[in-house]
């Protein structure tokens, strides 16, 4: 059986990645012109996980505003169920069966959710996705500087 990581660490790691595909197209916008071999995986692999959350927004907002009717109250309840399940794994011990169904209704809404914040790396400093990392270079242990 295959269950998330622990809370926080996988949605902070799905939204750095993602911030990082949004910079790449953004500083590198040719990548899905017709000249690239790659264009289509581009789109269809890497840019797809950004259309998805929005695509699941206006499918709820659509079916808000549909008029009512069967067709209308099926599909509301089967996406607050999907979200149920999602805040329901918060709490169902991981030894329990319905954790199967639970969990990858909770990792679904956590991607997406990574997917559309990841547009604030345009509004946020960079130090806000990137935490730098300190290196210390040992290939000569005599050219450290003395300690002082």
């Amino acid at each position: 059986v295959d269950f998330p990581a622990a809370p926080g660490t996988e949605f902070r790691r799905r939204w750095r990645t993602l911030c990082g595909l949004l910079q790449a197209h953004a500083w590198y916008p040719g990548i899905i012109t017709a000249s690239r071999r790659m264009r289509l995986h581009f789109l269809s692999h890497k840019f797809s996980r950004f259309v998805l959350p929005w695509a699941v927004l206006a499918m709820m907002i659509g079916s808000m505003a549909l008029p009512g009717s069967d067709g209308r109250s099926l599909l509301i309840s089967a996406q607050a169920s999907g979200l149920l399940l999602a805040l329901l794994d918060l709490y169902v011990p991981s030894k329990w069966q319905i954790k199967r169904i639970t969990s990858p209704a909770r990792m679904f809404v956590l991607m997406n959710l990574a997917a559309l914040f990841a547009v604030a790396v345009f509004f946020i400093p960079a130090e806000a996705v990137w935490k730098p990392t300190r290196v210390i270079h040992t290939a000569n242990p005599d050219s450290r500087p003395p300690h002082v």
